[in-house]
């Protein structure tokens, strides 16, 4: 870890990362993700992720220089799995294109959009 601590962007997109076999390893990978203390722009679009375990993060040591973070384009549900960027200091800039809870207004109800979406990746 300690070679990442100068790290200020990392781009995982498209990796499989919410896979449901790997869920547990996902939380386990965002939670050191946040000890990251330069981590400014966080790339997790296209991961298939269903939740992020927010319960975990501790707002006062984690993603404590975050300002940017892409979920765009995975199976979130709920605004609240994201409830702890609320926690940090530094957010400005959240996308969440793509996700069931980002496109509930539309038309089709958006859930039936994403698995459309979904079986065309």
């Amino acid at each position: 870890m300690s070679r990442f601590l100068a790290l200020e962007e990392l781009n995982l997109t498209d990796n499989n990362l919410g896979h449901k076999s790997k869920d547990s390893g996902c939380t386990s990978m965002l939670k050191t993700l946040g000890t990251m203390p330069r981590l400014k722009r966080l790339n997790l679009s296209r991961n298939k992720i269903v939740r992020l375990a927010s319960e975990l993060f501790k707002g006062n040591t984690d993603f404590l220089e975050l300002q940017e973070i892409d979920v765009s384009f995975n199976w979130l549900d709920d605004e609240k799995n994201l409830w702890f960027l609320t926690q940090t200091r530094g957010v400005n800039l959240v996308i969440i294109t793509g996700n069931p809870f980002a496109g509930r207004s539309s038309k089709t109800g958006g859930a039936h959009d994403y698995e459309t979406f979904e079986n065309e990746l």
